[in-house]
């Protein structure tokens, strides 16, 4: 059976150049914690501009399970 657990977490974003909130949602199965989605509120996400995200917080994100 597996567990779900959401976390809200603050990074630092270069992309932007502000503080970013960011919803990371971890999968707990079998002994293993998988990261299943993450929900940023950065603005440019929401528009047209066919803005690319670097995620560059990935590492910080992955490394905090």
């Amino acid at each position: 059976m597996s567990k779900r657990q959401w976390d809200v977490r603050e990074f630092d974003c270069p992309e932007e150049k502000r503080k970013a909130t960011l919803v990371v949602e971890w999968d707990e199965s079998d002994g293993r914690t998988v990261l299943r989605s993450i929900c940023c509120d950065n603005p440019r996400f929401r528009g047209l501009d066919n803005w690319d995200c670097g995620w560059s917080c990935w590492d910080e994100i992955k490394g905090s399970d």
